[in-house]
Parts: C-alpha cells; sequence; structure tokens
C-alpha cells in the first residue's frame, strides 16, 4: 500500500511525500520478510532522495536494493541499477 502511495505522489513530483511512503514501506517489508516489497521500497524512496537532492541517503538505499539479490524485484533492482549507474557516470 505504502510503495503505491508512494509511485503516485512521485507522479507529480511530490517527492517528499513519495519519499515518506517508501520510507513507511520498509517497516512491512521487513516484518513479513517480503524482499520484493523492500527492494521496491528501497529502489523508488532511493529516486525519490536522488529528486530531493539527498543523494547520500538515496546511495545507501540503492546499493541496499541491490544487495537483496535473487529475492528482490526484478524491476525494482533494474530501476536502482539505472539510477546507480547514471550517479557514477556523472
Amino acid at each position: 500500500m505504502h510503495n503505491a502511495l508512494g509511485r503516485d505522489c512521485a507522479a507529480p513530483g511530490r517527492w517528499r511525500e513519495a519519499a515518506d511512503h517508501h520510507r513507511d514501506a520498509l517497516a512491512p517489508a521487513g516484518r513479513t520478510g517480503s524482499t520484493a516489497a523492500e527492494s521496491h521500497a528501497l529502489a523508488f524512496l532511493g529516486g525519490a532522495l536522488l529528486e530531493l537532492g539527498e543523494t547520500q541517503e538515496a546511495l545507501v538505499c540503492l546499493r541496499r536494493a541491490l544487495s537483496l539479490g535473487d529475492a528482490a524485484d526484478n524491476g525494482a533492482l533494474k530501476a536502482a541499477r539505472v539510477r546507480l549507474d547514471s550517479l557514477e557516470a556523472g
């Protein structure tokens, strides 16, 4: 639910709200052991944080998403990799 709200807030550029919702999604994902939901929250939290100029925290989130490996959501991993690659290239 929180990840969906985060995506809804990100669409019109409401990045602070999007980041807050993705942060809120992390606790339930951890409690339930849903690596896919955790990777999604981390990848999209990282993206929102980048938009807010909070690069260091974004890097932590994106790297953490990638560290979840095979159990992670493939779309989230791809999004995290694209964002990290763009940061490293720039």
